[in-house]
C-alpha cells in the first residue's frame, strides 16, 4: 500500500475512539497472553523479581536447591564437574509468582530445580514445547 494512502487513512482515523464492539473483540486476545507476556502487565513485578534474583537470599536459596539435587542437572543428568555452570530454575516464573501477590521468599522448593546452563536455556521461554530427556522424567 503506498505511503500516501496509509497517511490519508491515518489522518481520517485521527481523534476517533474505538467502538465498544471492537474493544470487546480485543479482550479475548488479552487472555491468550497472561502475566508478563501481556503488554499491559505491570513492569513493577518483573523489576522486583529481578532485584530478588540479585539478593543474598536468592543466592542462599539456589545453593540450597543445588545441594538438595546433588549438583546434578535434573534434565540431562550432567554434574557440576562436567559443565561450567549450574542454575537454579523456577518452574513457575518468579515474576508471575510475585504478580499474584506472593512473597518471593515463600516460593516453594518443589518448584525449583537444578539445571545445567544449556538445559536452562532450552527451558526458558519454551517450557511447554521442551521435552525433558527420559532419564530426567523418571526422577
Amino acid at each position: 500500500m503506498p505511503y500516501e494512502t496509509r497517511k490519508k487513512m491515518s489522518d481520517t482515523k485521527m481523534g476517533r475512539s474505538r467502538k465498544k464492539q471492537v474493544r470487546r473483540k480485543e479482550q479475548p486476545d488479552a487472555r491468550k497472553h497472561p502475566g508478563y507476556r501481556n503488554s499491559k502487565w505491570y513492569k513493577d513485578a518483573k523489576d522486583q523479581a529481578e532485584a530478588y534474583r540479585r539478593s543474598g537470599e536468592w543466592k542462599r536459596t539456589s545453593k540450597r536447591i543445588m545441594k538438595r539435587d546433588g549438583h546434578t542437572c535434573q534434565a540431562c543428568g550432567s554434574t557440576r564437574k562436567q559443565v561450567k555452570q549450574m542454575d537454579a530454575h523456577h518452574v513457575k516464573k518468579l515474576a508471575d509468582w510475585m504478580y499474584e501477590g506472593n512473597d518471593p521468599n515463600d516460593y516453594p522448593d518443589n518448584l525449583l530445580a537444578t539445571l545445567c546452563h544449556k538445559c536452562h536455556g532450552h527451558t526458558e521461554g519454551q517450557k511447554s514445547e521442551y521435552k525433558w530427556p527420559k532419564s530426567a522424567r523418571s526422577n
